[in-house]
């Protein structure tokens, strides 16, 4: 199992016993700026939701799960599709015709158009300010370090290669781990 530690500017992740060999790792050192979101996440935990994973650690069905896997099907926020969505939906409007087009009134068209694209430059200014590239597919590295499914938390991380780190946390609750983190967060 792992513990965690908090420095001043870290979330230090560190692995016990054999758990360092099944992790392929000690430990783990997360900027606590790069912690985007943390909660109990059990769901996470179970191989059945990790679909085109490629694994670089271990797995004993109903023991441990640890270690690196590239999640090709996504870790985070799928930024391209909501994108490709909006791009989509422009394309859509722009090929309606102008029909009630007046000079002192906008057509439906027209009308629609500017909301689309309202939306689109929001759309980005959030991606912008979350730090997230309009251009991720939100696939990545998860690693894992686990023992009960149902007794992990989920980090979601940025700016890092490991984008998501599922846990279970000793001596502590999810619910207890989690909240510590999360105000680690906030105080930094």
């Amino acid at each position: 199992m792992a513990t965690i530690r908090v420095t001043k500017d870290e979330l230090v992740i560190e692995m016990h016993g054999m758990d360092k060999f099944w992790a392929l790792r000690s430990s783990l050192s997360i900027p606590l700026a790069h912690v985007t979101k943390v909660e109990v996440r059990p769901k996470d935990a179970h191989v059945s939701n990790m679909k085109g994973a490629v694994r670089v650690g271990s797995y004993v069905p109903g023991y441990v799960l640890a270690g690196y896997y590239y999640m090709s099907n996504g870790v985070g926020p799928n930024a391209a599709a909501v994108f490709a969505s909006l791009e989509q939906a422009e394309h859509a409007i722009s090929a309606w015709p102008q029909g009630d087009a007046t000079p002192r009134e906008p057509s439906h068209r027209d009308k629609a158009l500017e909301h689309i694209t309202r939306a689109t430059e929001s759309m980005r200014a959030a991606a912008q300010a979350a730090g997230v590239d309009p251009a991720d597919k939100g696939r990545g590295w998860a690693f894992y370090e686990l023992h009960d499914p149902e007794k992990t938390i989920g980090l979601d991380i940025a700016g890092e290669k490991i984008r998501r780190v599922v846990i279970e946390i000793e001596g502590q609750t999810p619910e207890a781990a989690s909240q510590a983190i999360e105000a680690a967060v906030r105080g930094r």
